[in-house]
C-alpha cells in the first residue's frame, strides 16, 4: 500500500527541493571563491619568497665588498683576531711601537722598567702597518720645544 501525498505536501517538497539546488549552487560558488582566493594567497606567497631571496642575496653582496673598519685582511673576523696578529720578526706574538721603527725593524710596544722613549708608544700589529696613518700628529707625546 503507497500512501499518496496531498497537493499542499507536494508543493511544501518542491520548495524545499529548490531551496536545496539554490544553496547547493551558492555553496559550489563559495567553494570556488575560496580556492581561486587560496590560489592568490599561494602565488603572493611565492612572490614574496622571492623577492626575500634577492633582497637576502643583495646584503650578502654587500657583505662581502664591505670590508670591516681597522681590518687588513678579510681573514681577521672580530676584534680578538685582530690583537692576536703576530708583531715584530722573530716574536711570536705582540705588537710594535711604530715610533721606534727605523729600517722596517720596530721595538716591541710597551716600555720595559725604567725605558724611557720620547713619544707615547704608537703600537701596531705589524711594522707594515706603521705606513697607515693612525691619529694623526697630535697622538703621542709633546716635545719639550713647545713647553717654557
Amino acid at each position: 500500500m503507497k500512501e499518496e501525498l496531498t497537493k499542499n505536501e507536494k508543493s511544501k517538497l518542491k520548495k524545499i527541493k529548490i531551496q536545496l539546488k539554490k544553496s547547493a549552487a551558492k555553496h559550489a560558488k563559495q567553494a570556488r571563491q575560496a580556492t581561486d582566493i587560496a590560489k592568490a594567497s599561494e602565488k603572493s606567497s611565492e612572490l614574496h619568497n622571492q623577492q626575500v631571496d634577492v633582497i637576502d642575496k643583495m646584503l650578502d653582496e654587500k657583505k662581502k665588498k664591505r670590508k670591516k673598519a681597522g681590518t687588513e685582511s678579510s681573514k681577521e673576523s672580530s676584534l680578538r683576531d685582530w690583537f692576536k696578529r703576530k708583531g715584530a720578526p722573530g716574536k711570536k706574538g705582540g705588537w710594535v711601537d711604530c715610533n721606534t721603527c727605523r729600517n722596517g725593524k720596530c721595538k716591541p710596544c710597551g716600555r720595559k722598567k725604567g725605558e724611557k722613549r720620547a713619544k707615547y708608544p704608537s703600537c701596531r700589529p705589524t711594522p707594515a702597518a706603521c705606513k697607515e696613518k693612525g691619529r694623526g700628529k697630535s697622538w703621542g707625546k709633546k716635545s719639550a720645544k713647545g713647553k717654557k
